[in-house]
């Protein structure tokens, strides 16, 4: 009897297996969707969801989105409403965004609509690292402006970020 219930304890540890974070590299400094190339915006979708999205892997759980060294991604349109106007997915899970020295930035041009850059949903969990974030703008909800480059009701941390 002491065997198989240490056997049966065993198979019920042992075949647990935490989720393993995937690394989500971004192929393009397209600010869009869709393939074949791996987008910002398309990393996250597939961060969040832990599905294939565009040109992107999917994600498993805490995940690391690298973007390309040095270069400029500007967003033209805002993708969601979650709590005002946002260019980017809102993070809904845990996430990483290492930036390599990359600027994420609303277009600057007169007809660019208004959003904020990144927004951080509740239960949502963002790092950034080594990134720039600009010319966003601060939506409104009621009389208040709320972040013109990340609005957060989850958890943020900036390291080395603008």
């Amino acid at each position: 009897m002491y065997r198989r219930s240490t056997l049966v304890l065993c198979i019920t540890l042992c075949s647990f297996v935490p989720a393993r974070a995937a690394t989500i590299t971004v192929t393009s400094d397209s600010g869009g969707t869709g393939g074949p190339d791996c987008t910002l915006r398309d990393a996250i979708t597939a961060a969040n969801s832990d599905t294939a999205t565009g040109g992107c892997t999917a994600g498993s759980g805490a995940d690391v989105i690298e973007l390309p060294d040095g270069v400029t991604i500007t967003l033209t349109e805002e993708d969601n409403e979650t709590d005002g106007t946002n260019g980017l997915p809102s993070v809904t899970s845990v996430l990483t965004i290492n930036g390599n020295e990359t600027t994420v930035r609303r277009d600057p041009a007169e007809a660019t609509p208004n959003f904020r850059i990144f927004h951080v949903a509740a239960g949502g969990d963002l790092t950034l690292n080594d990134l720039t974030v600009s010319n966003g703008w601060a939506c409104c909800l009621g009389s208040a402006g709320r972040g013109g480059g990340i609005w957060t009701v989850g958890e943020l941390i900036l390291t080395s970020s603008t």
